[in-house]
């Protein structure tokens, strides 16, 4: 007999991230409606009861080489259209603050890129400020 997805995910999180005296309560996991490319694996949403476990996987998670059978597995936040939509309007931006180790992430709600120059951290609501930005400092 299979076992539940939920059941399997909730008893390999503590081993995947190393905190075997920890648990997790989840509300559900399922895997993503659509199907992979050739030479991938699907996804799996997994919806956690409480936010602060949520977090504390996802930014375990970041420190780690995750592999299950051989798998890299990657925990990250499920971002809406929008968010995503903006997020990709920094991309070109972005590169070159990755390039000068500059970029650190973005802020969630509202959408703005976090770039730390000179041991400050630098908000920017629109690629045009942060592009403005760049060139100031370059």
């Amino acid at each position: 007999m299979v076992e539940p997805l939920l059941e399997y995910v909730e008893q390999l999180l503590p081993r995947w991230l190393g905190c075997h005296d920890k648990t997790f309560t989840l509300e559900r996991a399922h895997r993503t409606l659509s199907k992979p490319k050739p030479g991938q694996n699907r996804g799996v949403i997994i919806r956690f009861l409480k936010f602060q476990d949520r977090e504390f996987v996802i930014n375990t998670a970041k420190k780690l080489n995750i592999q299950h059978e051989g798998n890299k597995l990657l925990f990250v936040s499920d971002l809406s259209t929008e968010t995503l939509r903006q997020r990709n309007e920094f991309n070109a931006v972005r590169q070159r603050f990755v390039e000068k180790g500059l970029y650190r992430g973005f802020q969630i709600h509202p959408c703005r890129m976090r770039v730390l120059h000179e041991s400050k951290m630098q908000l920017f609501a629109t690629p045009r400020e942060a592009e403005e930005f760049y060139q100031k400092i370059i």
